[in-house]
C-alpha cells in the first residue's frame, strides 16, 4: 500500500493549499455562498436514534479541495480498501488479521465473518 503523498492528487491538494490556502478567508466563503453549510456537513443516525453532525464547513474547504479530496482517495483506491476491510480480510500487515472495527459499531444486525466465522456471535 502506497503511502498518500506518493499519488499525484497529493502533490495537487498540496498546491491548492498553497495557491487557494493563502487567500481562503472563511467569512467570505460563508457570504458568498448561502449552502455552504449544507454542503459541506451530514447527518448521520447511529442506529440507536442518536445523530451525529459532521461539520467541515467551517474548515478551508472549497468545491475544488472537495474535488481533490475524492480524487485522492480514488487514486489510493480507498473504495477497494473499505470493501476489505467491511468483507473481514486481513488488512491489518503487522498483525496478519482482519481489523473489523465495524463489527463494533454493528447496529444493523450486518453478517460480519472472517474466516468463515460469524464475529458477532462468536464466543
Amino acid at each position: 500500500m502506497a503511502p498518500a503523498n506518493t499519488h499525484p492528487a497529493w502533490a495537487e491538494l498540496q498546491n491548492h493549499r498553497d495557491t487557494v490556502g493563502k487567500t481562503f478567508v472563511l467569512k467570505e466563503a460563508f457570504a458568498s455562498d448561502s449552502d455552504r453549510f449544507s454542503k459541506f456537513s451530514r447527518t448521520f443516525n447511529n442506529g440507536a436514534g442518536a445523530e451525529i453532525l459532521f461539520d467541515f464547513s467551517k474548515n478551508f474547504l472549497t468545491d475544488e479541495t472537495l474535488d481533490l479530496l475524492v480524487k485522492l482517495a480514488e487514486q489510493a483506491g480507498l473504495e477497494k480498501k473499505r470493501e476489505a476491510m467491511f468483507t473481514g480480510e486481513k488488512i491489518n500487515f503487522t498483525e496478519q488479521r482482519a481489523v473489523y472495527h465495524a463489527a463494533l459499531r454493528n447496529v444493523g444486525d450486518w453478517d460480519m465473518k472472517v474466516d468463515g466465522v460469524d464475529v458477532m456471535n462468536a464466543p
